[in-house]
């Protein structure tokens, strides 16, 4: 049962409550503290302004993205891959399913389809720890193919 709108204010407010502690206690810089607590004012706003229709099948992309996750970590990709499909299906604005879509893909060697998904979670929504691996991947997939084209251009010219 998904939280009323006073629960989730509540929740956020608990949030913003520990951040200024932390700042106080020095256990978080001022910077940090921002971040999060505009990170949980947008998830606020996106709990607040969903449509009940879009809440269920949030809902129901998230069981698939569990699932899936499950089949990945057994290292059946291709079994994950097809859950991250339906849950995108399902709902597409899901960062994690792209993210974990995108891990699938590059264990089956599909590089270029795994760098896709990736950027898709990251447009979805840039401030997320969903987004934060994908960029994380992409860097990784770029510095790898950057490191295999010099490779290649040193052999081409005999070096």
């Amino acid at each position: 049962m998904s939280k009323t709108p006073k629960e989730r204010f509540r929740t956020f407010f608990h949030n913003v409550k520990y951040h200024l502690r932390y700042v106080l206690t020095r256990k978080e810089r001022p910077m940090e503290a921002f971040q999060s607590m505009r990170n949980d004012a947008r998830k606020l706003n996106r709990a607040l302004h969903e449509q009940e229709g879009e809440h269920e099948a949030a809902k129901r992309a998230h069981k698939l993205v569990k699932k899936g996750r499950r089949r990945f970590n057994e290292k059946k990709y291709h079994e994950a891959e097809g859950l991250f499909r339906t849950a995108i299906e399902a709902y597409d604005k899901n960062p994690w399913a792209h993210t974990f879509l995108g891990h699938s893909l590059y264990h089956q060697g599909r590089h270029d389809e795994a760098l896709q998904s990736w950027k898709t979670a990251d447009r979805i929504d840039p401030d997320s720890e969903a987004a934060s691996k994908a960029r994380k991947n992409i860097q990784l997939v770029e510095r790898r193919a950057s490191s295999a084209v010099s490779e290649l251009e040193q052999r081409i010219r005999g070096e």
